[in-house]
């Protein structure tokens, strides 16, 4: 807990956040919403990092965002790295394709576009539905829960995560630090068969449009989204019933039979056998 009390809060870091949030379906009026920098206005979340001990996650309550956000500004008192991630990908690699470094005294306007992709659950490496956006909580729970296993402790990054199953979960002592901090390291990135890919995941493209020199004491991070998303779905080309009524249709297109040419067939052989028997 001395850390904590000692370290930066979210309070030391941002002034408050801004969004401009469509009213409307389909449309491009909006409202803008200021939020504080506390737990209560914005949800935050801890999402601590090795080369990172200390982290903020920010949530806009969703019912603030029913069509979307348009614009997201932070206005920031100190120097900081921001992260856009998607959700659930935070502990992947994919966090280094959009986290910027700010600097006091200037304005960062970045353009932030998003897709969604859905792929099918197919062999040899299939998708798990029930991982989509909780990649991070099977990662966390993997590592914390070999570190404390072996230890019965846990490194200062995962004390957050440990204390919402285990409230008494302490940090490793002196002797055991060093032991807990190879075993986070060898086991940071969990294999398939445990964290299972998600059938369903976000990419994020973030671009530098401008950086202007302040003046002012105004230090802002703007973030300006695309309203529009692109949602790419991975379907089957075929199914088994479609293959059966395909074929069924090229051997009558080849064959030249069809049902009811086959009953003017057993027509035929019933109106021979009966002239016979006469």
């Amino acid at each position: 807990e001395t850390y904590n009390n000692l370290s930066t809060s979210f309070k030391d870091l941002v002034e408050k956040v801004e969004i401009e949030t469509e009213i409307s379906d389909r449309s491009d009026s909006y409202d803008k919403i200021v939020f504080g920098n506390t737990d209560d206005d914005l949800l935050l979340e801890r999402c601590d990092y090795y080369n990172n001990l200390k982290c903020f996650c920010i949530n806009i309550p969703p019912h603030q965002t029913s069509y979307g956000i348009q614009q997201l500004n932070i206005y920031m008192k100190k120097a900081s790295e921001i992260v856009v991630v998607a959700p659930g990908n935070y502990y992947s690699f994919t966090r280094k394709h959009t986290l910027l470094e700010y600097t006091l005294g200037y304005r960062y306007i970045y353009v932030l576009q998003h897709s969604i992709s859905k792929v099918l659950p197919i062999q040899p490496s299939p998708c798990s539905a029930g991982m989509d956006w909780k990649q991070d909580s099977c990662k966390l729970k993997y590592i914390n829960d070999k570190v404390k296993n072996l230890l019965n402790c846990t490194t200062p990054w995962l004390l957050a995560f440990a204390r919402l199953s285990d409230p008494e979960t302490r940090i490793c002592s002196p002797n055991t630090s060093v032991k807990a901090n190879k075993i986070y390291l060898e086991n940071r990135y969990p294999p398939r068969n445990i964290c299972q890919r998600p059938c369903t995941d976000m990419n994020l493209r973030l671009a530098l449009q401008s950086r202007t020199r302040r003046e002012d004491t105004t230090n802002t991070v703007q973030l300006t989204l695309y309203t529009d998303i692109e949602v790419y779905r991975e379907v089957m080309p075929k199914t088994f019933l479609t293959l059966v009524a395909e074929v069924g249709g090229y051997l009558g297109l080849t064959l030249g039979v069809s049902l009811l040419d086959l009953k003017l067939v057993f027509s035929s052989f019933w109106t021979f056998g009966k002239a016979r028997l006469e």
